[in-house]
């Protein structure tokens, strides 16, 4: 009789266990929080640092949004010499530095390549009356160099800087420069004509202008003149410039002709080579 009892007490409590065993309730999810996001530090590109302390602004151009500064350490331009700089500057920042400033040369018009764009030129000096560098930049989109020329190992002045001329009237300016071809020889340069020929650069044109040359021809020619009859001949380093000349101007047979007639030493062969393969190497020459 207890053992029944029992059994039934405990399937009584049993019964009441699992009644009561009700599911737990569900969670409400929660929202995840939304995370700002950290501003990052923008990077300021590095200033060139060009200014040494008592340097001056002794001249500047504006092109568009471009400001083209050049840096002295005083203001006078015949002393600013290979210690300024030019600074180019855009929103107040600058974008390009370029040492050894001298000063910006006159031009004659703001678009001296014909592309549309203004153009800037700049003047370098290492310092002596030698060393030259003449930079032009084309402003467009970017500043861009479109032709740059040193006087390098030629020792001459003039084959750095550069002249800007309309020779023939066309709307277009032709860039005079000279061309060392000889360093030993005192005075081996001679002028060369160059026409900007749009994705080809600047390229020789000295034949298009013979009427430049007739007072050098004739100079040259009266000189070679006199040092043959009073030397019954004359040097390589006299001939070079004349030879050099006839053939900057497309004129090899002229070239030839005058060697010729002036150099009259045994080793006018070797001499000939020498000095037509020095000048088929200069940095304008084509044939």
């Amino acid at each position: 009789m207890l053992n029944k009892l029992s059994f039934c007490a405990f399937v009584l409590l049993l019964s009441l266990l699992t009644a009561c065993d009700l599911p737990a309730p569900t969670p409400e999810p929660t929202s995840t929080p939304e995370l700002t996001p950290t501003p990052q530090p923008t990077e300021t590109p590095p200033q060139p640092s060009i200014i040494r302390p008592g340097q001056v602004i002794v001249d500047q151009r504006t092109v568009g949004d471009y400001v083209i500064k050049l840096w002295g350490d005083n203001a006078d331009l015949e002393f600013v010499g290979g210690y300024g700089h030019f600074s180019i500057e855009r929103d107040g920042r600058v974008t390009m530095v370029v040492d050894y400033a001298h000063k910006f040369p006159d031009v004659p018009a703001a678009d001296l390549t014909g592309e549309g764009n203004p153009d800037v030129v700049l003047e370098q000096n290492c310092g002596s009356v030698r060393c030259y560098t003449t930079i032009l930049l084309d402003f467009g989109p970017e500043p861009v160099e479109k032709f740059k020329i040193w006087s390098g190992q030629t020792a001459q002045g003039d084959s750095g800087r550069a002249e800007f001329v309309d020779l023939d009237d066309d709307g277009y300016y032709e860039l005079i420069t000279h061309d060392g071809i000889r360093p030993e020889c005192s005075g081996s340069f001679i002028k060369v004509i160059l026409q900007y020929w749009g994705g080809e650069g600047y390229q020789l044109a000295s034949s298009q202008f013979p009427e430049q040359y007739v007072e050098e021809i004739e100079w040259q020619i009266n000189r070679l003149d006199e040092e043959f009859e009073r030397e019954e001949g004359v040097d390589d380093c006299s001939i070079a410039r004349m030879v050099t000349l006839y053939m900057y101007m497309g004129r090899p047979e002229e070239a030839r002709a005058v060697f010729e007639r002036y150099y009259t030493a045994d080793d006018a062969e070797t001499v000939w080579l020498t000095l037509a393969e020095g000048i088929q190497q200069g940095r304008f020459y084509t044939e």
